[in-house]
């Protein structure tokens, strides 16, 4: 089943990828085993069918009910479920949740590393960079050596001094 693209800008699009999805609750569970059990019971193919070019059709595929109706029906069904059945399924969305939670724990240690090492390297490129520059407190906080060599020439002009060392005078 192919996920649809959220818009730019919007929450879901803000989330990373590789993020664990949130698992489903006891309510979903108990509607995607009506959905396919009703589906099923009126000779329909539960899984969604695909139109041409691999893309999940739009419209209902099974042509019996309305998602609506369908809702409403199964929302019925669920305020009737006696408590046992229920727990049935949330105890399956807990057991979901803890693996979930799990899932999210190991993904935000691996988040974390991945954030670390993105910022030593950025760290480690910075710091040669660094290295590349040459600092003057007197003419120039951070420059590269040609600016500092303008600055000396602009200066030794204004002042008549004659450094030619290239030395900064503190």
């Amino acid at each position: 089943m192919s996920q649809s693209i959220p818009p730019p800008g919007s929450q879901a699009s803000m989330q990373p990828t590789s993020k664990p999805k949130r698992p489903l609750s006891g309510y979903n569970l108990f509607f995607k085993k009506e959905r396919k059990r009703f589906l099923l019971s009126r000779g329909c193919d539960p899984e969604p069918r695909l139109a041409p070019g691999g893309k999940r059709r739009h419209a209902r595929a099974h042509g019996e009910i309305k998602f609506t109706d369908l809702v409403r029906m199964m929302a019925q069904k669920w305020k009737n479920l006696d408590d046992t059945k229920k727990a049935v399924f949330n105890q399956q969305a807990a057991v979901g949740k803890r693996k979930w939670e799990k899932d999210v724990a190991r993904w935000k240690e691996e988040e974390k590393k991945r954030v670390n090492l993105e910022a030593e390297q950025a760290n480690s490129k910075q710091s040669k960079e660094d290295s590349e520059i040459f600092y003057c407190s007197r003419t120039v906080p951070l420059a590269s050596a040609t600016q500092i060599s303008d600055a000396i020439a602009a200066s030794e002009k204004f002042s008549g001094n004659n450094n030619s060392d290239g030395q900064c005078k503190e």
